[in-house]
């Protein structure tokens, strides 16, 4: 039995996953994200996000974090991206996302996904769905509902990121995931084992993506300067699509 916040109906929920539901709240430009069920994983993973969201106030952040607007008894507060997920977003589009848009995108989750790494949190969730858009086609990196607060955060958990960070570059430039057919634990043991896609189909991000599922990179300001790079030999070559 679902158990909604007062003035929250069925008409108002936005999304809804493993941890609870995100509904706008009427009038309003806020969503509340909230459990639903009294689980104690649920609870906790609720809890867990709302301290991360509280962590992250005390440091200036990127745009392209999710904006926080606190909490109540019923859940936290986040700023409404009215366009949703960026995977549902790919799925509605009738052509390849437009270079500049790719590769703004990329850069913008790289810089929440730093500011996350750089203050102890790893994301251990990052995909399409958990970036979202609002109605300028800003990106926003949210649900923490499976990160944690390290002190120093783990090298597979930074390599987990890194490596999911490539597979969503890689499903924001196909709009596919990396094996589609298969299951998402199928898919992550496949990249492990050092089985990747074809990425002929990509022309911007290839190598980065690449480098990504190899576990060559260290620091995600590593992989801004090499989106950087990227977006500089676009300009320089006059890419098609780059407008």
């Amino acid at each position: 039995m679902y158990s909604f916040p007062p003035g929250i109906t069925i008409q108002d929920i936005k999304g809804y996953g493993t941890s609870g539901m995100a509904a706008l709240i009427p009038d309003t430009q806020i969503i509340i994200k909230f459990p639903v069920t009294e689980q104690a994983e649920e609870r906790e993973r609720c809890d867990r996000e709302k301290s991360i969201y509280q962590l992250f106030q005390s440091y200036k952040h990127p745009d392209s974090l999710l904006q926080y607007h606190g909490d109540t008894e019923y859940g936290i507060l986040l700023e409404y991206a009215e366009l949703g997920p960026v995977r549902l977003f790919l799925q509605g589009l009738a052509s390849p996302l437009p270079v500049s848009d790719l590769l703004r995108w990329a850069r913008d989750v790289a810089l929440a996904l730093q500011f996350i790494h750089l203050n102890g949190v790893s994301h251990g969730d990052v995909h399409c769905t958990n970036f979202f858009l609002n109605k300028d086609l800003q990106i926003k990196l949210g649900d923490f509902t499976s990160s944690f607060i390290h002190s120093i955060i783990p090298e597979d958990a930074l390599q987990e990121d890194f490596r999911d960070f490539g597979s969503a570059l890689f499903e924001m430039e196909t709009r596919c995931l990396p094996f589609p057919s298969l299951s998402t634990i199928e898919r992550e043991e496949a990249l492990l084992a050092g089985k990747y896609p074809d990425i002929t189909q990509t022309t911007v991000l290839g190598p980065i993506i690449l480098r990504c599922w190899k576990g060559e990179y260290k620091r995600m300001e590593d992989i801004i300067k090499d989106i950087d790079k990227a977006g500089m030999f676009i300009l320089l070559h006059k890419i098609p699509g780059s407008d």
